[in-house]
């Protein structure tokens, strides 16, 4: 059996994902790098990747080297040819777009003046606004979202809850609910999911045949952004919901909690960019008033 096959088997005994760490090493020996490898050929393939790929890329590459090389030493008894092998550092994400909150609450409250008016095309007018809103006061995934279930829904407890399960990494994670979130599933969406074909499935978000997927989410999202003229995108909202908490003074512990996140790269990242914004309107205010 080929080492990385074994190694795929000992990362699913520990509960551990395997995906992109299996994609990483075998595109690393399909590009000529020897399973096993020395401590040269480590250092190598470090100095090849600097010239390729992205410094946060480069530094995902090499965690997944030095796990691999962690396995092997303690598998078969060898040296760890990585043991001292430092990650190099990442950077800062590049700026985001941020979604304009004021265009999608008025889009959420277009999408539900249309469910009064047309009862035919409710369901459909209601999910796009579900969609959007869960986006937008949770932050959540489309992958995230396409997994949630009726029973991930907690309504009972005092500070209602979403239980989102995150496929990137295998965790779960609980987010409040908003009011107005709970107010457009209670009130809009779940009455009206009742009475569809697919209403028997256990997921959140249906279709005809039922569950949504994530091609099914961006058609809807696309769908609005062409119907009214905005822009709409998922991973813009997961954005704005962390800058929102940022700019409020939220912790950083806590808006990785809500997002999912597992590094403090992205806090850092608004909170520095909170504090450009806040530069320049106090340099404007000061030289303003001169």
């Amino acid at each position: 059996m080929h080492y990385l096959d074994r190694y795929e088997i000992a990362l699913r005994a520990k509960g551990e994902n395997t995906d992109t760490a299996l994609i990483i090493l075998r595109r690393l020996e399909r590009d000529g790098m020897p399973i096993p490898f020395t401590k040269d050929d480590l250092l190598t393939a470090m100095s090849e990747l600097r010239d390729r790929i992205a410094p946060n890329s480069v530094r995902r590459y090499v965690s997944v080297l030095k796990s691999f090389s962690r396995w092997y030493a303690e598998e078969y008894d060898a040296d760890d040819v990585a043991r001292n092998i430092k990650r190099p550092k990442g950077t800062v994400p590049a700026p985001g777009r941020i979604a304009d909150m004021a265009e999608i609450e008025a889009v959420i409250d277009s999408l539900l003046a249309k469910a009064r008016r047309s009862p035919e095309m409710r369901f459909s007018h209601v999910r796009a606004a579900a969609v959007l809103r869960a986006l937008a006061d949770t932050g959540c995934r489309r992958s995230e979202l396409i997994r949630l279930k009726v029973a991930d829904l907690y309504f009972e407890q005092q500070q209602p809850e979403i239980l989102f399960r995150v496929p990137k990494n295998r965790h779960e994670r609980r987010v409040p609910m908003t009011d107005a979130l709970d107010h457009l599933l209670t009130r809009w969406y779940l009455p009206s999911r009742e009475n569809q074909s697919a209403a028997s499935s256990p997921a959140l978000l249906i279709g005809t045949k039922g569950a949504l997927t994530t091609s099914g989410i961006e058609s809807i999202v696309t769908k609005l952004e062409r119907e009214y003229g905005v822009r709409i995108k998922c991973h813009d909202l997961r954005r704005s919901l962390a800058h929102r908490l940022a700019a409020a003074g939220v912790p950083d512990d806590s808006i990785m909690s809500v997002g999912g996140w597992k590094s403090p790269i992205m806090p850092i990242y608004y909170r520095r960019e909170l504090a450009g914004e806040r530069a320049r309107d106090d340099f404007l205010r000061v030289f303003n008033q001169q």
